[in-house]
């Protein structure tokens, strides 16, 4: 991690790890936090979506205009499912503060350097529901696994923004080892 932030194959390798698919997709920011994202990808909602020529919708008032028509009669669905987040910091605290924050969302892990006090650091990931994965002489180790979701109060506005959050990074392509489909192909949604 160079300046504390978590290089491409690292999360890769990470998401993988942790069971959260094939490649990670990011760094992705939300809400003051930037992760990566191990996803699921709703090919039917992807496909709808290009024939519509729509893009993510990222504006929260839109989404909640959405979420109030019932479930069978939306123009669109989330296309992405969101398996895990992972943070990376070279402040092993920081990374545990910053994966808290995504605690309603997914089961999250952090990413951190072997010059952390494993111990502590597992008693507090426990403590927690976080996974953690080591760097440790440029390989990566699965110390604990995540935790599940935290439930919360179900589906609502600012969940389906950080899945469009990340779904426009998908389709962005900000990940050499993981390119989605090149964004300009897409509106920045405006329905």
């Amino acid at each position: 991690m160079s300046e504390g932030v978590v290089q491409a194959m690292e999360a890769d390798e990470a998401i993988r790890l942790l069971g959260w698919g094939m490649c990670a997709i990011g760094p992705v920011d939300f809400g003051g936090v930037r992760f990566w994202a191990g996803v699921c990808i709703d090919s039917a909602v992807h496909t709808h979506r290009i024939r519509m020529g729509m893009g993510p919708v990222l504006e929260r008032d839109r989404l909640t205009e959405h979420l109030e028509v019932p479930t069978g009669s939306r123009t669109i669905q989330p296309a992405v499912r969101l398996l895990g987040c992972l943070v990376g910091d070279d402040d092993a605290t920081a990374a545990m503060r910053a994966a808290s924050l995504l605690a309603g969302y997914a089961p999250r892990a952090i990413l951190v350097r072997d010059k952390e006090d494993l111990t502590a650091l597992a008693v507090d990931a426990a403590l927690l529901d976080q996974g953690i994965v080591i760097i440790h002489d440029g390989h990566l180790r699965l110390l604990t696994e995540a935790g599940p979701r935290v439930t919360g109060l179900g589906f609502d506005a600012r969940e389906w923004e950080l899945l469009e959050t990340v779904y426009a990074a998908w389709l962005a392509g900000t990940n050499p080892t993981c390119p989605g489909p090149a964004l300009h192909q897409w509106s920045t949604a405006t329905r």
